[in-house]
């Protein structure tokens, strides 16, 4: 997961997915806010999934 975005990007599942990553396990903490404005995924949980 890149820690800072390309200029003018975002880091959301969008960006993931247009760079092959199809799903990510939150070991710490969403601190990308992956699952938009619900609270905070979970540890253990997997985002951006298909």
């Amino acid at each position: 997961m890149p820690r800072t975005p390309p200029p003018g990007q975002r880091i959301d599942c969008a960006f993931l997915r247009a760079h092959g990553i199809n799903g990510v396990r939150v070991i710490g903490e969403d601190v990308r806010r992956l699952t938009g404005t619900l609270p905070a995924a979970v540890r253990g949980a997997v985002l951006c999934a298909r």
